[in-house]
């Protein structure tokens, strides 16, 4: 009987403590999953990461990846790609790159550096600065409309960006991009000019410019002016 009694005391105080652990858990597991440290893996070095102050205190696990990404590309409008790692118990891991400018674009007060998918990724006033291709456009874009990480919003001038990456695939340098209309696009190269539409499928175009400068290079042979725009290419 004693011992019947003794059981139930015993069973009933390790009863209480798991109904405490149970009732505490939830707390104690919130307390200590709270981001404290925040490790960044960059591969641009020199480039300043705004917005990390926010995720310390943050839940490591409730904090979902979609508010993760939505903070750091308000705070890094250049930033390209975010991919997201947590460490047990409270370290959130960060890999992060960033988009590279291929060429700029002129504006009324100055010039865009935009990216391979037509983000602005950075704003400069002085020619100088330019290192890269510059589209001439023949519609006004305003400066101070667009800032860092906006999308330029001309189809025209997002419609030649793969002609600008096949030519710097093949080895050829651009100089400019002028974009007189939908049907006359200039691009002007060291000693070469190419004529292009945006009323002729760009997939034939690119095909046959590649298809075009490859032969030349296998042949040894040269051209002046590469003319794309009509059914069959005009070479001269």
């Amino acid at each position: 009987m004693r011992r019947s009694l003794r059981n139930k005391k015993i069973f009933r105080i390790i009863y209480f403590l798991i109904l405490i652990l149970l009732i505490l858990f939830p707390f104690l597991f919130i307390q200590t999953t709270k981001i404290k440290e925040v490790k960044i893996f960059n591969e641009k070095k020199e480039k300043n990461i705004y917005g990390l102050n926010w995720f310390i205190g943050k839940d490591l696990y409730l904090l979902s990846d979609k508010e993760i990404k939505q903070n750091l590309f308000r705070n890094n409008p250049v930033l390209k790609e975010i991919r997201i790692e947590r460490e047990f118990p409270n370290i959130l891991i960060l890999n992060l790159s960033w988009s590279e400018p291929i060429v700029s674009v002129k504006a009324d007060k100055g010039y865009f550096l935009i990216d391979d998918q037509g983000k602005i990724v950075n704003k400069t006033q002085k020619q100088e600065n330019l290192q890269f291709p510059v589209i001439n456009f023949y519609q006004t874009i305003y400066y101070n409309l667009y800032s860092l990480g906006n999308k330029i919003n001309f189809n025209e001038i997002i419609l030649i960006i793969p002609v600008i990456k096949k030519l710097n695939l093949l080895g050829h340098q651009i100089d400019t991009i002028d974009i007189h209309s939908r049907d006359m696009i200039g691009l002007k190269l060291k000693d070469k000019e190419i004529y292009l539409s945006l009323e002729k499928k760009m997939d034939i175009q690119l095909y046959q410019l590649e298809y075009l400068l490859k032969n030349f290079k296998i042949t040894g042979r040269d051209f002046k002016v590469m003319d794309l725009r009509f059914k069959n290419p005009l070479i001269r």
